[in-house]
């Protein structure tokens, strides 16, 4: 409190000691419980939570391009993190390559890949299935076991494609997930005349991946106004309703 703030001081700190050149980590670490999970632009690892001390840690020579990690304790506790391909942020981007890290929790062992193609934000787990956002190439949902595709839910609309960078949420209740779509194709799009599905908010059932309803932002985007962050689902009570 206002009180006692004065006399806060740092138990422990850890460094990856892996830096690179315009390449911030974009994703806070998580607590599963028994570990803190965080990345680096090369890496993922997991460190003691009492002390720091480094438990175990995921090295590749691809990029990890990564706005967030997801962590599920069914059946088995695993971590999953979005993977590009490439040796650069940059190179990711104009390759387009890449999936999710199926890693697991207790040992760092890596036990699976979803190809999905580039995905940037964590994916999420539900009723047996994983469901990736990709950068380019609309929503995918995986089988756990078999990884094998289960639907695919396109966000071209009259030839603009719509990309996801920055938010994806899921409501256990309504069982929709919410993904929020960019501006892709600079800042003059004075060209996109038609309709599409940048700009918005758009909200679909991660049963079927069928599209429940979209709300656009922008209709018209000349100046790169995408959507940011990941929609934040609450429930709110108004004149007793």
């Amino acid at each position: 409190n206002s009180k006692n703030i004065k006399d806060l001081e740092v138990i422990w700190k850890y460094s990856s000691g892996k830096a690179y050149k315009n390449s911030p980590v974009q994703s806070s670490p998580i607590y599963t419980g028994t570990k803190v999970i965080s990345i680096s632009p090369k890496s993922v690892f997991a460190l003691d939570p009492v002390n720091g001390s480094l438990i175990w840690e995921v090295q590749w020579e691809d990029w990890v391009y990564s706005r967030g990690i997801t962590f599920s304790k069914e059946p088995i506790p695993k971590i999953f993190v979005p993977k590009a391909t490439g040796n650069s942020e940059s190179d990711s981007m104009r390759q387009g390559g890449g999936g999710v890290l199926e890693i697991d929790e207790l040992s760092g062992k890596i036990l699976g890949y979803f190809d999905s193609g580039l995905t940037v934000v964590p994916p999420i787990i539900h009723d047996g299935k994983i469901i990736i956002a990709t950068w380019m190439d609309g929503i995918k949902a995986y089988d756990l076991d078999s990884r094998e595709q289960i639907w695919h839910l396109s966000l071209e609309k009259n030839g603009f494609q719509a990309s996801v960078w920055s938010g994806f949420s899921f409501d256990v209740d309504t069982q929709l997930a919410y993904v929020v779509t960019g501006s892709y194709g600079g800042l003059m799009g004075w060209y996109r005349t038609e309709p599409n599905l940048q700009s918005s908010l758009i909200a679909f059932n991660v049963k079927t991946g069928e599209i429940e309803w979209i709300f656009q932002h922008i209709k018209h985007d000349l100046w790169d106004l995408d959507v940011v962050s990941n929609p934040i689902i609450f429930k709110l009570k108004k004149d007793n309703v």
